[in-house]
């Protein structure tokens, strides 16, 4: 049972029960929001720019949480990448068409070999495997806003981890308001087969260009 109750101050998103825990939200029924039973982005809880908020912040999308890695998806997968020391990530996300990488945390794009690097790829399997429909490049260059405490910045920076990308794999504009499921997955089944096969096939190219190099 979800109840929603008012917060004393503006600056925080209200609060609600859920299990019988309370926690953070402004939306508790609506499943297009972004954080976790404790109204916590897993994707703002990682250290780099941790605690920085952007001009347009939300805190009802993107509260950080107390303290960075107070989450436990965040601290679940630093002791995987501290555990197998990967030499890659792909974090997968629904909301448009994009394949990005770091940085999240600034407007300009960054002039570094791997980064370079990352680009080409990018471009290559945007061609090959989505029409080229895929916007490509620095997240926070690219999508148009920044985003503090990321996991991508955090991986490539605290890790060292050379290739540190997002994939947005679906997106529709056109649906209903708050019809995320439609808006955020391809539904009909002819368009799923090709989202699974193109998307599939993305990423097995990428992992034949990193044993490459590339």
């Amino acid at each position: 049972r979800i109840v929603e109750t008012p917060d004393d101050e503006d600056t925080y998103p209200r609060t609600y029960q859920l299990m019988n825990k309370t926690t953070h939200s402004k939306y508790p029924s609506n499943i297009c929001h972004r954080p976790n039973s404790r109204g916590v982005d897993p994707n703002r809880n990682w250290p780099v720019k941790w605690g920085n908020k952007p001009l347009d912040y939300q805190a009802e999308q993107e509260f950080g949480g107390p303290a960075p890695l107070s989450e436990p998806e965040p601290r679940l997968l630093f002791r995987v990448y501290k555990s197998v020391e990967p030499i890659s990530t792909v974090n997968v996300h629904s909301g448009m068409h994009g394949i990005f990488m770091p940085p999240d945390f600034s407007p300009l794009m960054e002039n570094e070999v791997d980064l370079l690097a990352q680009v080409k790829l990018q471009d290559r399997l945007n061609d090959r495997w989505m029409d080229g429909k895929s916007t490509v490049g620095a997240a926070g260059y690219a999508v148009g806003y920044v985003a503090y405490g990321s996991h991508n910045d955090f991986v490539r920076t605290g890790f060292g981890v050379p290739s540190t990308q997002t994939w947005e794999i679906a997106g529709n504009w056109f649906t209903q308001f708050q019809n995320c499921m439609e808006t955020y997955n391809p539904i009909l089944g002819d368009e799923l087969k090709e989202y699974v096969r193109n998307w599939t096939g993305m990423a097995l190219e990428h992992i034949t260009h990193l044993h490459k190099g590339l």
